[in-house]
């Protein structure tokens, strides 16, 4: 009986032991994103650039500053401007293609106007009889262009 308590307390002893746990370390999201959409060659004329930052979403990601700089109204009564940077996880596509067809929209007309400086464009939305205000601002950086920050004051 000894020896059968013996025998059960070794195999018991044996079996218990402690097995070692694998990590798997994943790449951070951010990295996954630059290595995976690896950058065009970039164009110097910004409205060559445009055409393909509106079209081709791979392409938009790539040519954002991330942490995107992102302020908007607060709309709970004091007017004041809040920021909330957009992260590259948080990041959605602007479609800019209807934008031109929006000034004869019935509600929410708006009129786009680009305003073009040495290193800088800013694209602003201006509503007609609506509180649309809205300016997007791109930049030259390094040779190419990229979407710096979002600044929404629409009422």
């Amino acid at each position: 009986m000894k020896q059968l308590f013996f025998v059960c307390s070794l195999l018991l002893l044996f079996s218990c032991e402690k097995k070692q746990e694998k990590t798997i370390e994943m790449p951070a999201p951010e990295k996954h994103f630059k290595e995976a959409y690896k950058e065009d060659p970039c164009d110097t004329d910004f409205d060559v650039f445009f055409r393909k930052f509106q079209s081709d979403s791979i392409f938009q990601r790539q040519h954002v500053k991330f942490p995107l700089k992102n302020t908007y109204l607060n709309s709970d009564g004091d007017y004041e401007l809040l920021r909330k940077d957009i992260t590259v996880l948080n990041y959605r596509f602007l479609d800019f293609t209807k934008d031109e067809e929006a000034a004869k929209a019935e509600n929410g007309a708006f009129t786009i106007n680009i305003e073009k400086e040495k290193d800088s464009v800013f694209y602003q939305a201006r509503g007609i009889d609506n509180g649309i205000h809205e300016d997007i601002k791109f930049a030259f950086i390094d040779g190419c262009w990229y979407l710096l920050a979002i600044e929404d004051s629409s009422t």
